[in-house]
């Protein structure tokens, strides 16, 4: 709300209530000055939505225990004009089915259009009826009960609507964990709620233009697109493989045999960090007396992986030792265990001269 004058307003940004008085905070413009009238008006479509909010969250709390439980209790609050938000204990995480539930229950409660009724009672007696109390919450002698019609009873002294259909329609937007054994929903009530049914139904339609296909036929032209997309990654590992295969034949060929040891320092731009991977494990497979590496390409950077194993370790050719040498040639980094290494070199020009470094260093141990 606000507080008009002829001298500016003053825009209420916060509510507290202190004893019997209540206080109104927020930020003056213009100014004030005693004995000056004004004019003390109420945001009515603000406070319309914060109370419509404030009762949903009364309703949503009655609704998730009956569907989890009586263990379920209050564990903090936010209702604002454009949603509410509402915490509360349970072990776990709730299933679409129970987020539905309630949220079906909430609604129902809200068709029914039962009136809002408040009472002042002692607390105790109210407590021995079943009315609801915040754990841990201090009350005074006399308190204020919220009751929509029997079915939410709370201690509560805020803003409420007439009737639970003033609410409008309740919608949960989200369910989630905030910390252990407590859960957070998040929702929306009257028009925001309204808004939020016309923007889900806004992105149905644009989702059904661009499959082609009828609202209702979204789910399943989906699911059918996923299949596709699924077939045609398999079909593509599958080419991939067979791709992989035809090249690891061409290195193996390309190997040459130094003192019992299979040799081969190979470029080769085509292939990427995770092609040389899967070359080296097949490498290793059918050469036990090994000493190679292969050069690869990948978003400008050169990928390496470095093999040295029988033969070749006996020899004192460690793997890790040469990849940690080639960042002074290719730049980047690389290491490793002594029998396998890799790493990624910055410098593509490099290439020939990071070959020619790891040639001579295998000729040198295996002479």
């Amino acid at each position: 709300g606000s507080l008009e004058g002829p001298a500016g307003g003053l825009s209420v940004a916060d509510t507290q209530k202190i004893g019997d008085v209540v206080v109104h905070l927020g930020e003056l413009t213009g100014e004030l000055e005693v004995g000056q009238e004004v004019r003390a008006r109420v945001d009515a479509d603000r406070r319309t939505a914060i109370r419509a909010n404030h009762t949903a969250t009364h309703l949503l709390h009655k609704a998730l225990r009956e569907v989890l439980g009586e263990h379920v209790t209050q564990q903090g609050s936010y209702v604002g004009s454009d949603r509410l938000r509402f915490d509360f204990s349970n072990p776990g995480g709730m299933t679409p089915e129970q987020v539905a539930e309630v949220e079906r229950k909430v609604n129902e409660a809200v068709l029914a259009n039962s009136g809002v009724v408040t009472t002042v009672e002692e607390p105790e007696a109210a407590k021995a009826r079943g009315v609801m109390a915040l754990f841990g919450e201090k009350y005074g002698d006399r308190v204020r009960v919220v009751d929509v019609d029997g079915w939410s009873t709370e201690l509560c002294g805020g803003t409420h609507v007439d009737a639970a259909g003033d609410i409008g329609p309740v919608v949960i937007l989200s369910e989630r964990a905030i910390q252990a054994g407590v859960r957070r929903i998040e929702a929306v009530s009257h028009r925001a709620a309204l808004d939020h049914v016309a923007e889900q139904r806004s992105l149905l339609a644009a989702a059904a233009g661009t499959l082609k296909a009828k609202a209702e036929e979204v789910p399943e032209r989906i699911a059918g697109l996923q299949a596709q997309l699924k077939e045609a990654k398999k079909a593509q590992k599958q080419a991939a493989s067979a791709d992989l295969a035809g090249e690891f034949e061409k290195l193996r060929g390309e190997l040459q045999t130094v003192s019992g040891v299979s040799v081969g320092i190979l470029d080769r731009p085509d292939l990427s960090g995770g092609d040389l991977r899967d070359l080296a494990e097949r490498l290793k497979a059918s050469c036990p007396d090994l000493a190679a590496a292969v050069f690869g390409r990948e978003a400008g950077k050169v990928p390496f992986v470095i093999l040295s194993q029988g033969k070749a370790r006996e020899a004192g050719i460690g793997a890790g030792d040469l990849a940690r040498e080639l960042k002074g040639v290719l730049g980047g980094g690389g290491g490793g265990r002594p029998e396998q290494a890799q790493g990624q070199g910055a410098d593509a020009d490099a290439v020939p001269r990071a070959v020619e470094t790891l040639s001579s260093r295998i000729q040198e141990a295996l002479a």
